[in-house]
């Protein structure tokens, strides 16, 4: 039986994808969507209709619409840059890897948030609480952080010891680790097709966090980058499919999306099994590589790139067809164009 506790933590990760998925909705329809969503999938029978409160979500928010409440939410390697949270409770939310340029989040509530590498290029944190979020790596160049609470908040990394820092101050902390990243590096390296196995675990559990901690010890080759945001992206995926199920989509829609993904996920698990026995027989350096390999490793960047925006564009058609109780034409379109972005990077037989 779920507990209140549990409950309340999907409904936590529902309202996060709603927002990702409308973020010009209200803040009253996200709340009411992501209840009734977690309500809807406890139920023991299959759903026979579509989530009532979902039909607001395609309502504009109006200017005195109160804060977002992202509480818990997981907004990992998310592009919210210029998004509007003032005064929004960000309490426990996970921002790992977000670009967050250009937000505003004065008054905002990060208490406990992770925000670990995350873009805060120009943000403006003025007023926000940040009592023990986790900013390890963050970019805070020319962020805002007037009268901000800092409290218990961790800031490796991110060279706020220095007033104005550029590009180049913010790698100043990470010279003393420099060798034991690389060793980290090498050990993880040294089994290609456990780490495939650990990738493709982490996307199919919607695990974000672990994705970025698998993907971080690779090389920096061209593909990493790419291959990062794709897995990010067919994790929002496989998690919106799910949210699209328990609230009564059409089922037809939601399988073929659902077996879209998963062969997505064994597209990039091969990929990275590919490119980490790559590194193990040729080394890390990417001058060192054969020129063919080089020249492989350049396309697979561009295709998992299409991949990644596929992705993004089918996860908008889901949270549409949350939110109007059935798929229309462009979301059949998105799942084709998903379907010929995978078929992209797929090894011929």
């Amino acid at each position: 039986m779920v507990d209140d506790t549990e409950t309340q933590r999907r409904a936590d990760v529902v309202r996060g994808l709603l927002f990702l998925a409308c973020p010009d909705a209200p803040s009253a329809a996200l709340d009411s969507a992501a209840k009734g969503i977690v309500e809807r999938s406890a139920d023991q029978e299959p759903p026979t209709h579509a989530v009532s409160d979902a039909r607001y979500l395609t309502q504009p928010r109006s200017a005195d619409d109160p804060p977002r409440n992202l509480a818990g939410a997981d907004l990992s390697g998310t592009d919210l840059t210029g998004a509007d949270l003032r005064s929004a409770n960000l309490t426990r939310a996970s921002l790992v890897d977000a670009n967050m340029t250009d937000a505003d989040l004065s008054h905002a509530d990060l208490t406990d948030a992770d925000l670990t590498r995350t873009d805060l290029t120009r943000a403006n944190l003025t007023d926000a609480d940040l009592t023990r979020a986790n900013l390890t790596n963050a970019y805070l160049t020319r962020t805002k952080l007037i009268r901000a609470d800092l409290t218990g908040t961790e800031l490796t990394g991110t060279g706020l010891r220095w007033p104005w820092h550029r590009k180049r101050d913010r790698d100043v902390p990470r010279v003393n680790t420099e060798a034991e990243a690389d060793a980290l590096r090498q050990a993880k390296l040294r089994a290609p097709a456990l780490f495939g196995a650990e990738l493709a675990w982490a996307m199919r559990a919607g695990d974000m966090r672990k994705i970025a901690e698998l993907i971080e010890p690779l090389p920096p080759w061209p593909t990493r980058q790419p291959l990062l945001q794709a897995a990010q992206w067919l994790t929002s995926l496989t998690v919106s499919v799910r949210v699209a199920d328990a609230a009564g989509v059409e089922r037809q829609f939601t399988d073929a999306a659902r077996a879209s993904t998963e062969s997505a996920v064994a597209v990039l698990s091969t990929a990275v099994v590919n490119l980490v026995s790559t590194a193990v027989h040729f080394g890390t350096e990417w001058e060192e590589l054969p020129v063919e390999s080089r020249r492989v490793f350049q396309m697979d960047a561009h295709l998992l790139d299409q991949i990644s925006k596929a992705a993004h564009a089918l996860v908008q058609s889901l949270g549409l067809a949350v939110a109007v109780g059935s798929p229309g034409n462009q979301a059949l379109q998105n799942l084709h164009a998903f379907d010929d972005s995978i078929r992209g990077l797929t090894p011929p037989a």
